[in-house]
C-alpha cells in the first residue's frame, strides 16, 4: 500500500508542477524573465522524494557553470553561494 500511495503523490506532483508551469510559462511577460526561465528548468527535472539525484546533479552544474561557490551535504542539500556585490 505504502508503494502505491507514494506512486499516486508523485503522479500528483508531476502533474502539479506541470499545471503550475504551463500556466506560468503561458504568460509571456513575467519578471524577471531570468527567475521565469530557470523555474521552468527546473521543473522539467524530475525529483521525486527520496530520488533527488537529477535535481541535485542539475544544481551543482548549475553553479560550477556560473563560477559559483557550490556545496552538497551528506543528505544532498545544495547550497550555492554567490559573493554580494558592492552596493
Amino acid at each position: 500500500m505504502s508503494y502505491l500511495r507514494e506512486l499516486f503523490n508523485y503522479f500528483l506532483q508531476i502533474w502539479k508542477l506541470n499545471f503550475l508551469n504551463d500556466m506560468i510559462m503561458n504568460e509571456k511577460n513575467l519578471k524577471p524573465a531570468s527567475v521565469f526561465y530557470y523555474f521552468e528548468e527546473i521543473c522539467q527535472v524530475p525529483r521525486p522524494s527520496k530520488r533527488e539525484e537529477k535535481i541535485i546533479a542539475y544544481l551543482k552544474a548549475f553553479g560550477r557553470e556560473h563560477g559559483l561557490e557550490t556545496k552538497t551535504d551528506e543528505v544532498g542539500n545544495v547550497l550555492i553561494k554567490k559573493p554580494a556585490t558592492s552596493g
